[in-house]
């Protein structure tokens, strides 16, 4: 077996698994303590779970370790991905992805030996939340490995064994184009080509370009294709199947021609690629980040650690050289924040959740950075909110239905049972969303004509994403051949899921495509994915130009989608209102911010919104009408107008309405409401500022006088929602008792002494002709009489002898500025 850097730490590793401590591993990219510790930990017969931050390292680990013992993957050695079980009864050694990890922990028996979480440092939100759990259940069990950990600055979080282990690596001699001032995406594939063209002619070895993303990958392979001579380009990405991977790994012979490798940030750390002796880095990483409630995909520049980790992978085999595409006066972030400060936390708070952490425990659990706050609070409050986990911080059985969808909380609340006729649909869409749609490559003009056949049928960016998945062949309609592939595998299993029928190996299906009863299934179920034109644009649309588009939290800009057919865009009527699948931004060039992009819009009529009850509601001119209560009702998102009209009010806005009848005098005539709930709280107002007596020493005030007396419009609302007014027709249902505060319940004096306080300080007093209100202040020992009609300010003060008791406060006659000391 040949000698690896990190066999020098063999003895310690040994020695640190018989402590009760977790360990923490650091060793330079190369060294092989991914290939090395798991077999150690495996002696014995010992169970080992290795987490690996990307599918395409789990796959990759495990088949080369399979193949140094002469096994097949899915023996002693194995790997689990989403999708891709190749795990047995036998295995010892199980490569896994931070999503498997957590099911693995969410399903209850959890029996392995040792846990080890590889490149630590990237610091996924999934990584961060297993660590915390198996910090929970079995922290002695856990192993933390990185190339670019901080390991003194971890090790004050946890106490834990440090073992470091050195590497062999040669000068890189850095450069900086200098085109642009920080890494961006404007103009990438010209100056990624310029760029490769001159290393191929200034450099020998393999080239490695780091790029953000698949599509950026597409567009760079198309540009280079005729520029890089006898080289081969090779794409190097997570979706890639696993023999892809395998080729691109083995060590090249000296006969074969040289390589372009074309990778995201798998290479960065999670891959060693062979032979490669020079880097050329965008500087550019998609990473998530929380916009508006959900997580989206955000293009920004890596950190200073991550540029260093780029440009050391060209000094594995011999001295390098590394240009980076911007100018050497860009300062940098140092490192890049864990994910779990910058992303929503729905999906990480149903994931403990399912792994028996109650919510309130959440914030006190041993994180290795906790997460913010008040992330975690409005994690659960959407939660809690969406039916997911109920009062009692529990998952509901809807919850439990979700946590088990192989997708995150936006696409399983998608996913959850639909309509019987949208289910193959909705199972596409999701799968599709896996992908984020990107299925169409850049295309010759050869390629038109079959793209126009295919879909013509189309009216939307969905529908045609729906058709290529179903109908399209990647060769002939110069599409995405692994992300085709990876969203069929989804289509497939989330069919499955849902019980309809499969689509076939030529994508085959009569399912509808995306109407609008689709968009209003989901935006059913998720009313965040309501995005509508903003109104500043709609007297200026055009076809390739970005527009405004917003859900009144966030705002993106949509390209309009173009159909295929020139002839059909003249006539084409462009889209006002829709359900937004998918989002990501792009850093500005200032470096200051992001921008948002939006993707896969299902336009529906911005009505549809109305009728779901999204947006804000403004209610005006509220009338009752034959006992119905009737008001103009003005629906808007995002300052656009949905809907506008007179209708019998419902709901939430009903109740709103009827509260401030009710107060006026205008609805539940008949019932001695209004009275009713005014005594209540007149009566609630006294105690909340009472100041105890020897007869009411006994009274235990405190709890009512925590929190203020609420507004009387306000409360009534809420109440007529809880007793359960839905329609107007329900208000005549409704007694005045039911209606107004029970201020024995609030308060905890029994009624009967209440009554003695309601008699000794009424509302209002009765005076000959004159209606007088009483304001009482039990801070100043006094009330207040004040006239309420025409009569009480031309008889004025009432007689000493007909006022009541007031238990011995002053009695004063207050009009405009006149004041009367009665008693």
């Amino acid at each position: 077996m040949i000698e690896l850097p990190i066999d020098e730490i063999e003895v310690a590793v040994r020695r640190a698994v018989a402590a009760p401590k977790p360990m923490i591993v650091t060793a330079p990219t190369g060294s092989g303590k991914s290939t090395r510790l798991p077999i150690w930990l495996s002696e014995g017969g010992a169970r080992v779970l290795v987490i690996e931050p990307r599918r395409v390292a789990c796959r990759a680990l495990a088949t080369f370790l399979a193949e140094q013992r002469g096994e097949s993957v899915g023996e002693a050695i194995g790997y689990t991905v989403r999708f891709d079980d190749r795990c047995g009864p036998n295995t010892r050694v199980h490569f896994v992805t931070p999503g498997v990890a957590l099911n693995l922990l969410g399903a209850g028996s959890f029996e392995y030996d040792h846990v080890i979480v590889d490149e630590f440092h990237e610091r996924g939100w999934q990584v961060d939340l297993a660590v915390m759990l198996l910090r929970r259940r079995c922290e002695e069990r856990l192993v933390l490995m990185s190339a670019t950990l901080d390991a003194t600055e971890l090790v004050q979080r946890i106490d834990a064994n440090v073992l470091e282990a050195g590497g062999r690596t040669y000068p890189v001699d850095i450069s900086y184009a200098g085109e642009v001032v920080q890494p961006t995406p404007v103009d990438l594939t010209v100056r990624v080509a310029r760029a490769v063209k001159a290393a191929l002619q200034s450099t020998d070895g393999d080239i490695l370009v780091f790029l953000p993303g698949k599509r950026e990958i597409n567009d760079a392979e198309q540009a280079l294709r005729s520029q890089v001579g006898g080289a081969e380009l090779v794409q190097v990405h997570g979706s890639l199947p696993p023999e892809h991977m395998t080729r691109a790994l083995r060590d090249r012979r000296p006969d074969e021609p040289r390589q372009v490798f074309l990778a995201t940030n798998v290479a960065e750390t999670s891959l060693t690629l062979p032979n490669v002796r020079a880097v050329i880095d965008s500087g550019l990483v998609r990473m998530q980040i929380h916009r508006g409630g959900r997580n989206a995909l955000a293009l920004v520049p890596v950190s200073r650690a991550s540029m260093d980790q780029r440009a050391g992978r060209a000094g594995r085999v011999s001295a390098g050289v590394c240009l980076r595409l911007w100018d050497e006066r860009w300062i940098p972030s140092a490192t890049t924040r864990p994910e779990i400060e910058r992303v929503e936390l729905n999906d990480a708070v149903l994931a403990a959740t399912r792994a028996g952490v109650p919510l309130d425990d959440l914030a006190d659990c041993p994180w290795i950075t906790p997460p913010p706050e008040f992330s975690l609070e409005r994690a659960c409050a959407h939660l809690k909110a969406a039916g997911i986990v109920d009062g009692t911080q529990a998952l509901t059985d809807y919850g439990v239905r979700l946590g088990e969808l192989p997708v995150s909380v936006f696409e399983a609340r998608i996913l959850h049972d639909p309509p019987e006729g949208l289910r193959a649909t909705v199972a596409d869409v999701v799968a599709l969303m896996q992908t984020h749609g990107a299925l169409l490559l850049p295309a010759p003009a050869a390629v038109g004509e079959l793209r126009r056949e295919l879909f013509w049928a189309c009216t939307n960016e969905v529908d045609e994403a729906l058709v290529a998945l179903r109908h399209g062949d990647a060769s002939k309609h110069r599409l995405n051949a692994s992300a085709l592939k990876e969203a069929r595998l989804a289509a497939t299993r989330f069919r499955g899921l849902l019980g309809c029928a499969r689509l076939n190996a030529q994508g085959d299906s009569d399912a509808p495509l995306a109407t609008e009863e689709l968009a209003r299934h989901i935006l059913g179920r998720v009313p965040e994915a309501a995005y509508v034109l903003r109104e500043r644009a709609k007297n200026k649309r055009a076809f390739g130009k970005g527009e405004p588009w917003s859900n009144g939290e966030v705002e993106v800009r949509i390209v309009p989608w173009e159909p295929h057919d020139a002839e059909r865009r003249l006539i084409k009527e462009l889209p006002l209102a829709g359900a937004l699948l998918d989002q990501f931004w792009i850093g500005e060039e200032s470096g200051t911010g992001v921008n948002g992009v939006g993707r896969m819009l299902i336009p529906c009529r911005p009505r549809v919104l109305a009728e779901l009850e999204l947006g804000n509601v403004d209610v005006a001119n509220i009338t009752v009408n034959h006992g119905r209560v009737v008001a103009t009702v003005r629906r808007e998102l995002a300052g656009v107008v949905l809907d506008e009209g007179e209708e019998v009010l419902r709901g939430e806005a009903l109740c709103e309405a009827a509260a401030g009848l009710i107060l006026e005098g205008r609805l539940m005539k008949r019932t001695d409401a209004r009275e009713r709930i005014a005594d209540a709280f007149h009566l609630w107002r006294i105690l909340a500022a009472w100041h105890a007596t020897d007869d009411t020493l006994h009274w235990d005030l405190a709890e009512l006088k925590s929190r203020p007396v609420p507004d009387e419009v306000d409360w009534l609302a809420e109440r007529l929602s809880v007793v359960g007014v839905e329609r107007s027709d329900d208000l005549a249902l409704l007694e005045g008792e039911d209606v107004a505060p029970d201020v024995a319940a609030l308060s905890g004096v029994p009624d009967w002494e209440l009554q003695t306080l309601r008699d000794d300080f009424p509302r209002t007093l009765k005076y000959m002709d004159g209606l007088y209100a009483c304001e009482v202040y039990p801070a100043s020992r006094k009330v207040l009489l004040k006239p309420m009609d025409a009569s009480a300010r031309r008889v004025g003060p009432p007689a000493r002898g007909q006022v009541p008791r007031f238990r011995g406060f002053k009695v004063i006659f207050s009009s405009a500025s006149r004041e009367v000391m009665i008693r």
